[in-house]
Order: C-alpha cells, then structure tokens, then sequence
C-alpha cells in the first residue's frame, strides 16, 4: 500500500491521470464509433457503384479492371482525406448516370433518324402519287378539250 502523502498527494495524482486516462480512452472510443459508421457508409457505396460498374461495363466496352486498379490508387492517394474519397465516389456515380443519360440520348436520336427515314419514303411515295395523279390529270384535261 502507498504511504499516505500530505493532502492526498500521490493519491490524488494517480487518480488524475487515470481519470485523465479514461476520459481519452472513452474520446478514442467515440471517435472510433463515428468513423465505423462513416466506413459502412463508404462501403456500401463501393458496393452499389461496383455493381452499376458491372451492370454498364458490357455496353460500354472498357476494361473495368483498369478502371478499378485506377480507383484504388487514386483512393489510396487520398485515404487520408476521407472527403477527397466521398467526392470522388460522387464523381464516379455523376459519370455513370451521365453515360446513362447518353445512352438513352443516342437510342433516342437512332430511333428519330429510324423514323425520319420512313417519312422520307413516304413523302417519296406521295410524291411519285402526285406526279402519277398530275400527269393523269393533264391527260384527261387534253382528252376534255378535244371532245
């Protein structure tokens, strides 16, 4: 047992420090609670990004291998910088829904052009009917007149 010091001097020093001790330790705690939740968030969206990559990657021809060694290097460039990450997770997702909305742009320009050919072949027809109509008209006009 410690011998007893005047006004409760290493007593009270030892029970700073470990209440010192035990306030951090809790603050460590803490802290690491909040970056597990931000890490389950991060995981879940590589997840959800991962799969969109893997639903897109045939229609879009590239080697997604590639594009994920890049990812990582560039997430481990800037791991330190948990906002840096999200941001780029952010980017990632905006570039996939951007080459979505592409996607459905061209479909839609390839189906306009589609039609437009058909109204083509069909303003071409009417137009060889016109010019039928016409010279049919002109020749019971001349028949008229000469009866």
């Amino acid at each position: 047992m410690m011998p007893a010091l005047p006004h409760g001097g290493l007593w009270n020093s030892n029970h700073g420090e470990a209440r010192e001790l035990l306030l951090r330790t809790k603050s460590a705690l803490e802290m690491l609670c909040q970056k597990k939740a931000q890490v389950t968030g991060y995981a879940e969206g590589v997840r959800d990004l991962q799969q969109q990559l893997a639903d897109i990657s045939p229609r879009l021809g590239i080697n997604l291998r590639e594009v994920q060694e890049s990812v990582v290097e560039h997430a481990a460039m800037y791991a330190s910088c948990p906002e840096v990450l999200n941001g780029m997770l952010q980017l990632v997702f905006c570039l996939d829904v951007f080459g979505s909305w592409l996607h459905v742009r061209d479909e839609r320009a390839n189906e306009v052009e589609r039609r437009l050919a058909d109204l083509e072949l069909q303003i071409e027809g009417c137009s060889r009917s016109l010019a039928s109509l016409s010279s049919e008209a002109k020749s019971c006009g001349d028949r008229a007149r000469a009866i």
